[in-house]
Order: structure tokens, then sequence, then C-alpha cells
């Protein structure tokens, strides 16, 4: 089988079926970069042995049947990106207009919120549910400065592109509508909170070790 002539999710399916490997499929993407280097001369620096540290850590996780949605929610909602997305939209006003400040605001609110979101999950139900402790420069694992500067950056975009497109699309669509999917969201988002709070709590009871500490 030649991994690298299939597409991301055929080999997704191949690892699955067990019919390759994660640390398989990352030694053929690491011989290819070997070869284009020698090719063309291209200089590039890659940790191999962090790339392919992962792909066991991969195949461990696939399988032990723990490769799985790491939110808390169990539908696509993600309130801590909602929440800063709202309070950014309403509180920042003419900030909005200079990009430093939106990479600031990214930055701090962003890390800010990340953190303490991480925290209280943790201290509820003894368990993380993103781990940074392997990048440089984290604090207790719940937020690294890589992440602080995409987050600034990611603030520039979505406040001074994605924001209007989105706001333009919106006004468009008639209130009652507007009202009904509104509602539709928040009573999916609601039975979706407290499904996923029972599942972390039972989860927590059948954990053990101590407890987590902000």
């Amino acid at each position: 089988m030649e991994l690298l002539s299939l597409s991301a999710v055929e080999l997704s399916a191949a690892i699955k079926e067990g019919k390759t490997t994660a640390p398989k499929a990352m030694e053929a993407v690491l011989s290819r970069i070997d070869r284009t280097e020698g090719e063309y001369h291209c200089y590039v620096t890659i940790d191999r042995e962090g790339a392919m540290d992962r792909a066991v850590q991969v195949q461990r996780r696939i399988e032990a049947g723990e490769f799985q949605n790491r939110g808390f929610l169990h539908m696509p909602f993600c309130p801590i990106y909602g929440v800063g997305m709202a309070l950014g939209s309403a509180g920042l006003g003419s900030v909005k207009d200079s990009s430093l400040s939106l990479f600031v605001f990214g930055v701090l609110f962003c890390s800010v919120m990340e953190y303490i979101v991480g925290g209280v999950l943790e201290k509820l139900f003894h368990s993380k549910w993103w781990d940074y402790s392997h990048m440089r420069y984290n604090i207790k694992g719940r937020v690294c400065l890589r992440n602080a500067v995409l987050f600034g950056f990611g603030a520039i975009v979505v406040f001074r592109f994605v924001e209007p497109m989105v706001e333009r699309a919106i006004l468009r669509i008639p209130m009652n509508m507007r009202m009904a999917v509104t509602m539709l969201f928040g009573i999916a988002f609601a039975v979706d909170l407290v499904a996923s709070a029972r599942r972390a709590w039972a989860y927590r009871e059948n954990q053990e070790g101590d407890e987590p500490m902000l």
C-alpha cells in the first residue's frame, strides 16, 4: 500500500481498520521529506524523534479505543470560544479597528479564559480536556505561549474579517426565523450541557487519584 497516495480520510480509515499504523505513516512522510530535501536542497528542521513519539501515542490511543472527541460537550458546540466571541463583539467597540488591540485582547483574554475553564473542569471532574504540558512555556498544561499567540492572530482575523461577513449574512434572515433558530440551538445546547455534565461526573466518581488543584 502506497501510503502517501492516499487522501487524509483514506489514510485515517486504513489506520483505523488495521491495514497500517500511525508510525508507519509517519515514517513514510519523513522518508518523503528526506527525498525532497535531497532533490531540491531544502533546508528543513524537523523533530523526527518527537514526530515518531506522537505517532506512537496516536496508535496506542487508537488501539485502546481512546481516539475520540476531546471536547466537553457531545455536539459540536464550543462554549469557551463562543463566550469569548460574544464578549469581544459586545465590549471591544471601536477598539476592533486596531489590529494591535485585537491581538493583545486575543492573547490575554483567551488565555485567561482557557486557563480558568481548564482549571474549573479539572477541579469539578478530576479530568483534563486539553493538556499542553509537552509545549514550551506552558502554565500547568492549561495554556501555552504558542496558543496564546495564535489566539492573538485569530482575534484579528475573526473580528476584522469574519464577524462582519457573518453579521451581514445573519441580518438577511427574517427575524422570526432567527429567533426560532436561536431557540432551537439554545435548547440543544442546554440538553447537551446537562448530558455532558452527567457523563463527566460519572467519570469523576470512577476515577482514582488526587484532586487537581487550581
